[in-house]
């Protein structure tokens, strides 16, 4: 018959090789999870086709592929994650879209969004709207996040004005590259008070953009009620190379 000190070994030896599985399994499950989040982020990175708008009047009826990222931008972990410090201010970007432009062009952002008409929204809900002009059927892919996402903001943590500040300063950046199809992830702001306060501000401010066309909820897997599909407008140099393309 084994001594006290003998059998406490054994259970501790027990124990030890318990852990191990344990640990062993947890790590099996990430790595599990981590291939089906790739699959699925592959399964969505590949557009159908490009989002018309009633902005131009293409005679084909379909625009172009996204352009892909410039050469100034610095990706994060993905590609499609644009860094916030390297996206200028809101006053730059207005001025390098007048020099580069030959056509006057009014840049909204360059004013700062009012709070004055903020509709407070709950939480989870799931919000959407489209200007006039954009088809239902392109606004039915950027319902389902069907388009590339070209940038992203993640606005966590952040205040009401630098909240409002980064998102006009990212409005412009996509803008002024070509990005047509991004993400802003503002929270459900569940634990707020008003509830929902950043979620229903950001919300707002789209729908002020004169740069942005629709926008809406994401998927689940992009964050849900707590994150917006935006979908902008395309920028004067786009709009000449698609004239140039169909003529």
């Amino acid at each position: 018959m084994p001594t006290p000190l003998e059998q406490l070994r054994e259970i501790r030896e027990v124990l030890k090789k318990n852990a191990e599985e344990q640990q062993r399994l947890e790590e099996q499950k990430k790595i599990e999870a981590q291939k089906k989040a790739a699959a699925l982020a592959e399964s969505f990175g590949a557009m159908e086709g490009e989002p018309e708008d009633s902005t131009d009047d293409d005679a084909a009826g379909q625009w172009e592929r996204f352009i892909n990222s410039s050469g100034d931008i610095i990706p994060l972990k993905n590609s499609n994650i644009v860094a916030l410090e390297n996206i200028p201010l809101a006053s730059e970007a207005a001025m390098e879209y007048r020099r580069k432009s030959a056509v006057t062009e009014t840049v909204q952002e360059i004013h700062e969004f009012t709070s004055q008409f903020v509709k407070y929204l709950d939480p989870n809900d799931l919000v959407g709207f489209k200007k006039d002009g954009v088809q239902y059927g392109v606004y039915a892919k950027v319902k389902h996040g069907e388009y590339q996402i070209m940038a992203r903001l993640d606005l966590h943590k952040h205040t009401l004005e630098q909240a409002r500040s980064h998102t006009q300063n990212f409005l412009n950046y996509c803008y002024d590259r070509g990005f047509r199809f991004i993400i802003i992830v503002h929270g459900k702001g569940e634990f707020t008070s008003p509830k929902a306060f950043l979620k229903s501000h950001v919300y707002s401010w789209m729908k002020q953009s004169e740069l942005v066309l629709a926008a809406h909820s994401a998927m689940p897997y992009h964050g849900g009620a707590g994150a917006l599909y935006v979908l902008l407008k395309k920028n004067n140099e786009l709009k000449s190379e698609n004239r140039q393309k169909y003529m």
